[in-house]
């Protein structure tokens, strides 16, 4: 999924959703809303131009991952 406006968010998730519930499928979100891709996924992986900072399953209800130092 390419980035995206706040007010697509809604229609984006529920599609998203309905693609893993009833294919099975893993999708690739690309977004600056950890708070949004929280919710929505199940493993987040956070990159940079040198490689990856951040790879872990995300956990619903708790604060998103405070940026790489």
């Amino acid at each position: 999924v390419e980035p995206f406006r706040a007010s697509t968010m809604p229609v984006i998730r529920d599609l998203v959703t309905e693609l893993q519930r009833s294919r099975g499928v893993t999708t690739v979100v690309s977004s600056h809303n950890l708070a949004e891709i929280q919710e929505l996924c199940d493993h987040v992986a956070i990159l940079d131009g040198t490689g990856l900072l951040y790879d872990a399953l995300a956990r619903r209800g708790s604060e998103p991952p405070a940026p790489p130092r």
